[in-house]
């Protein structure tokens, strides 16, 4: 009987030590853990830049590739490019507007201005970053570790008379 009662004596010792100090560390290393949150979400925006460069890049070789092979793209390009009238009679080419111009690119600055959004930082380290509620933790926190060193310390020891 007098194991089972200390195996639960040290259990509890246990439970309510590590919540204790549990409630103490949080509340002295609540702004490093935000920091640490925020921090964490950087090499995923830097994977997400390199992703983005990789694209690119295959996209601009892959331009150059058919630059290469189709000769005739160069003149289109030119034509475009420089707003050079083409050199083809009989044929109607439509010409973009400023408006028209002006859609384009924000299109397509809105697709390259895209960036992945960043992991929000959990509520409860905001929450345990607030003054109050820090100060709060940690008086919980030394109350729990006097309780436990109060109740579950060490045990009462029995005195057994001794017959002569």
């Amino acid at each position: 009987m007098e194991t089972v009662a200390a195996v639960i004596r040290f259990v509890l010792f246990c439970i309510f030590f590590t919540v204790g100090a549990t409630a103490i560390m949080v509340s002295a290393l609540s702004e490093e853990i935000a920091v640490y949150f925020e921090q964490r979400q950087i090499p995923a925006q830097v994977e997400a830049y390199n992703e983005r460069i990789r694209r690119l890049s295959a996209k601009y070789e892959q331009q150059i590739a058919q630059l290469k092979a189709d000769p005739s793209l160069k003149e289109k390009l030119r034509t475009y490019t420089f707003n050079d009238k083409p050199e083809a009679e009989d044929t109607v080419f439509p010409e973009a507007s400023a408006t028209d111009l002006a859609e384009a690119k924000a299109a397509l600055m809105s697709e390259l201005d895209t960036e992945p959004d960043p992991q929000p930082i959990p509520k409860w380290v905001h929450r345990c970053s607030e003054p109050q509620i820090r100060k709060t933790l940690l008086v919980a926190g030394i109350g729990l570790v006097l309780i436990t060193f109060i109740f579950f310390g060490t045990p009462r020891r029995r005195t057994v008379a001794v017959e002569t």
